[in-house]
């Protein structure tokens, strides 16, 4: 039998292998999509999302399970584009902070070098929140601080789930669940190991004045679809700015859990609506103005005599900044104050040109008024201070951050 299908036999038997390559081809690239490890994340949004995250590296493909969302009635995420191939991370984070107006800098941290493995991001019109967390994961890095001006990553200290929420221009992220090391009465006579959950709220740099408050849980359970018990999570701690950690331990029903089937939660938020910029316009000018309902009091800035006497140090200078209750009732005055402590404040020289950014810690001074004093030095490069320029809310807005996370696996 010398013809197939009226064709000479070998040229049917070549035209028959191409198809059967290509078919194989189809069903390996559609199958990961209905595994379990694909991202669990709303159906509306999978397609949206799925296109413009492409982060990959030559050791770290995969991609983590996203889920991004809006917040009804809440701030809007800055939307960015990033796009980069083979480079050391120090290089990727300048890239990264051009398309976010920022100075970012990846730094070593007590001895542990950046990776100078080459990494690769493309991102398209994505929130600035995912870009940052998609270069912290390839990078293998963490946000330590994030501000208006900048953002520093640094080595982490530990591996991390790589699991993160994003609604509007906040991120919910889940760094571990591990087992405790805690110890109970008596030389080492330790507890029954329990798993502890670690987690952070992050804001975007360009997000106006906020605060994020406690953490509640909804619902948490198991892969039995049992309970699972978290304890209650104290108001949230940092050194951070833009950032609030949260830790909680959990209670599982039997140990037959393996993994945790869901976990849901929100996060309180007091964000500040509107904003009006402050600015001086030299060292000697003052500002008194109403602001919002507020009554607001800029001190000229100053030199301080003891530092001029100082040999060979930059000079100091201060203002101070006061701010009273104005026409506020009590609810509105209180979370005013939360949002306006710490106060972060741009110091610019006579050019205009930004010499950094300033953190002021406002105190009650009495029950009605917040006081203020911001000390900054003259700028080796950028000379004297010469005007300051921070925000002060003129509305503020109270709502949940609803977040959850799906199928994370148990220490």
């Amino acid at each position: 039998m010398n013809r197939i299908l009226g064709l000479p036999r070998n040229a049917a038997l070549a035209i028959l292998a191409v198809v059967i390559a290509a078919l194989s081809l189809t069903v390996a690239v559609v199958i990961p999509w209905n595994q379990a490890e694909a991202p669990s994340r709303p159906a509306a949004s999978r397609s949206a999302t799925t296109p413009a995250t492409l982060a990959q590296t030559k050791t770290q493909p995969s991609q983590p399970p996203v889920a991004i969302a809006s917040i009804p009635g809440g701030p809007e995420a800055t939307r960015i584009t990033v796009d980069f191939d083979d480079l050391p991370a120090g290089d990727g984070a300048q890239v990264l902070g051009a398309a976010l107006s920022l100075n970012v800098r990846a730094i070593a941290r007590q001895g542990v070098p950046v990776p100078a493995r080459p990494v690769s991001l493309h991102l398209r019109d994505v929130p600035a929140m995912e870009a940052i967390l998609q270069f912290a994961r390839i990078t293998q890095l963490e946000p330590y601080d994030l501000t208006a001006q900048a953002i520093t990553f640094r080595p982490n200290n530990a591996p991390t789930l790589g699991r993160w929420y994003l609604a509007g221009p906040f991120a919910v992220v889940l760094h571990k669940i591990e087992l405790s090391t805690s110890y109970g009465e008596g030389i080492l006579k330790p507890h029954n190991p329990a798993p502890v959950l670690t987690m952070s709220a992050f804001a975007e740099p360009a997000a106006n004045p906020h605060v994020f408050g406690g953490l509640a849980w909804e619902q948490i359970v198991d892969d039995k679809d049992q309970n699972v018990v978290a304890s209650p999570t104290p108001l949230p701690g940092s050194d951070r700015t833009n950032q609030a950690d949260y830790t909680s331990n959990l209670t599982l029903p039997n140990s037959a859990s393996r993994r945790i089937a869901l976990i849901r939660g929100r996060i309180a938020i007091t964000f500040a609506a509107g904003v009006e910029t402050i600015a001086t316009s030299a060292p000697d000018d003052a500002i008194a103005k109403s602001v919002g309902g507020l009554l607001l009091q800029v001190a000229p800035l100053t030199q301080r005599e003891s530092a001029a006497r100082m040999p060979n140090a930059a000079l100091l200078h201060t203002t101070q900044i006061r701010i009273q209750r104005g026409t506020l009732d009590e609810g509105t005055w209180a979370g005013m104050a939360g949002l306006l402590s710490p106060m972060q404040v741009t110091v610019l020289n006579a050019n205009d040109r930004i010499i950094g950014t300033a953190t002021c810690a406002i105190r009650k001074d009495t029950p009605d008024s917040l006081l203020g004093t911001l000390s900054v030095r003259d700028s080796p490069t950028d000379g004297a201070p010469h005007h300051v320029r921070f925000k002060i809310p003129t509305d503020i807005k109270l709502f949940p951050l609803v977040f959850e996370f799906r199928d994370i696996a148990l220490p």
